[in-house]
């Protein structure tokens, strides 16, 4: 019997065998200074109309009772898709974002200097809306004598795939060449901090979420998202952090539940996510997100 299944599955056409996963395409951090939310948001909204197999229909609506922008009947929440107020209703229009150079770079030994630098750091996530979990980082501060020196450089996502009927992400991330541009500028090799976000997955509907499987993730409290059910928090507002006058977009709050470190690569975390608050963490997941460090 098991060399006919054999037989059988080696004369299925390529095509039927790889219908259920999706290749999603991953965006570059671009720059949002100064945009308006219409502009930001159709990045956005472009990515996620690519791809039929996991979006349905469009939808003309008004978001945020007043700006008019395309929204999607997804497959993947099963109910109509529009920007979540909750995470970026604060979003303000015409105003510069928190940059990579000045992320990375901020104590630098000059004078003055605003964390506006480089290409908008909240990009890497808002253009990308299928990373659900995202892999942020805190500052590395390089110390670098002007601006001009610092870096851009973090973890980079390599690759993203869908299964549509096993309804899991799984991600690629190349967290290596991150660490030895941090070396590299800091001449040093104390651990960096990381830390995971929801922002992605609270606008798809996931609430929840809890770290069911990991390999080498090292949370800084007893207390975290491998220990019990999480409420993610992520919202985009304006603040004051970034030195530039006025203030500037930016994502928030610290949520000490989901910092941690990598005790070595490769690493690996799988997260069970939920649209509503789960009986227990065994609770069969809504989405899953797999991720792998290298």
């Amino acid at each position: 019997m098991k060399i006919y299944i054999s037989l059988f599955l080696s004369f299925i056409p390529y095509w039927m065998v790889s219908a259920e996963i999706v290749n999603i395409k991953l965006n570059p951090p671009t720059e949002f200074d100064f945009k308006t939310r219409e502009e930001i948001f159709a990045v956005r909204l472009s990515t996620i109309e690519q791809y039929p197999q996991i979006i349905g229909d469009k939808h003309k609506v008004t978001v945020f009772d007043k700006y008019p922008l395309t929204i999607f009947n997804t497959k993947l929440i099963n109910e109509k898709y529009k920007i979540s107020s909750s995470v970026f209703k604060h979003v303000i229009d015409n105003k510069p974002w928190w940059g990579l150079q000045g992320l990375n770079c901020l104590e630098y030994k000059g004078v003055g200097v605003s964390g506006v630098a480089g290409l908008s750091e909240e990009s890497r996530f808002i253009n990308n809306p299928f990373l659900l979990i995202d892999l942020d980082t805190n500052a590395y501060y390089a110390n670098r004598e002007t601006v001009a020196e610092c870096d851009e450089s973090y973890p980079q996502p390599t690759s993203l795939i869908y299964d549509t009927q096993e309804r899991i992400f799984t991600a690629y991330y190349d967290v290596s060449t991150y660490y030895n541009k941090i070396i590299q500028l800091t001449q040093r090799r104390t651990p960096q901090k990381f830390l995971f976000g929801g922002r992605n997955a609270i606008d798809f509907g996931f609430q929840y979420g809890f770290l069911s499987q990991q390999e080498n993730i090292n949370f800084d409290e007893p207390k975290n998202i491998s220990t019990e059910v999480y409420q993610f928090q992520d919202f985009i507002h304006v603040g004051g952090s970034c030195r530039y006058p006025g203030g500037c977009n930016n994502g928030s709050p610290l949520q000490t539940f989901l910092n941690f470190t990598f005790q070595n690569l490769p690493a690996f975390a799988e997260f069970k996510l939920w649209k509503k608050l789960p009986s227990s963490p065994s609770t069969p997941a809504d989405v899953t997100v797999k991720m792998y460090f290298n």
